[in-house]
């Protein structure tokens, strides 16, 4: 209980209803007793040194407006809106000072949120009637629909991601994203397409083995256990390598092969029959050394006297293994499908 000097007499500052008036022993005074209030208009009691809290849940979609009115005006009392699982540290609308004060905010999560209003003095100075008007304003919360393949998987998402696990291995789906509000959808979004796919897991390892000892390590022995395992390892598989021909204006004149490191050839194209033309080869070689070697008949190779031709030789992946147009009789380019591997 505070008391306020007037005139020389001595007048009691009379709490509001919202304090401890209701013989429940726990006052509004601080952010960890808030009592509950619902939308409306009161006229309440500020006492010096006394802050009043005030705790109101808001839903999701839903605005909190506060406002305060000094009616003694005062110019010293503060309105704050906080709410601690949005923030635990700061207000999220603080305004101080002033006869009149308005605070809202916007719960954008996507469940309810408990608020609290809290009507103080920051300097703890201020004392008086006010009034205090709570709102809860709903608005239309922009939502959103998932398409996949272009049918709806998805509808009034408030957030700006989606998982989508109902799919099934090595098969591309296709989506877009809408957004909604007031009734009213938006045209599709650009379209993105992705595939899961699945790898087979390998064997697992057979016969593992322990055997106990010991570890020299700098002259000294520690005890140690070695483990030892088998497995089969999978035949190495092949890499596809391709060539790319566009013709010059004397197709008939090219030819090209693919020779391995004994001189097998592994494949060949040409001659050709349409002029300025694309031609695709695709061989797919094991790992070991090759050469790529393109042959002109006339010598004076597919570009750029007479017409504009050239060739690539590219792997999969785009690794290009040789490239070119500009030569004369044959030109020959050597390289390596895989590196190897430790087998041992």
């Amino acid at each position: 209980v505070f008391t306020i000097e007037e005139g020389g007499g001595t007048e009691e500052c009379v709490d509001d209803s919202y304090e401890d008036n209701d013989g429940d022993g726990i006052e509004n005074d601080s952010y960890t007793t808030p009592e509950t209030i619902s939308p409306g208009s009161y006229d309440l009691q500020m006492c010096q040194g006394d802050a009043d809290w005030y705790g109101i849940s808001v839903s999701n979609g839903q605005t909190l407006r506060a406002t305060l009115t000094d009616v003694s005006e005062t110019g010293q009392m503060d309105l704050g809106l906080f709410a601690l699982e949005i923030d635990p540290s700061y207000a999220l609308c603080y305004v101080s000072e002033q006869n009149y004060l308005e605070c809202e905010y916007s719960n954008m999560l996507d469940h309810p949120v408990d608020f609290m209003i809290a009507a103080r003095d920051y300097y703890g100075q201020a004392e008086g009637p006010y009034t205090l008007t709570v709102e809860l304003l709903d608005f239309e919360q922009t939502t959103y629909t998932v398409y996949r393949d272009g049918s709806s998987i998805a509808s009034d998402l408030l957030l700006l991601s989606y998982v989508d696990n109902d799919i099934s291995d090595n098969v591309e789906y296709c989506y877009t994203v809408t957004a909604n509000v007031s009734g009213m959808e938006s045209p599709p979004s650009n379209e993105a397409c992705e595939t899961h796919v699945y790898i087979e897991p390998p064997d697992a390892p057979s016969n593992i083995s322990a055997e106990g000892g010991w570890l020299n390590v700098g002259g000294v022995d520690y005890p140690a256990v070695t483990w030892s395992w088998e497995y089969e390892l999978p035949p190495p598989g092949g890499t596809n390598v391709t060539v790319d021909i566009l013709t010059d204006n004397y197709p008939s004149e090219t030819t090209w092969e693919i020779i391995d490191d004994a001189g097998n050839v592994m494949n060949a194209g040409g001659p050709y029959t349409d002029p300025a033309t694309q031609y695709l080869t695709t061989t797919e070689l094991d790992n070991g050394d090759y050469t790529f070697i393109i042959y002109d008949a006339y010598g004076d190779g597919i570009c750029c006297a007479y017409g504009e031709g050239s060739y690539t030789v590219y792997m999969d992946d785009g690794t290009v293994i040789a490239s070119g147009g500009d030569f004369g009789e044959v030109e020959a380019t050597a390289f390596t499908i895989g590196g190897g591997r430790d087998e041992s």
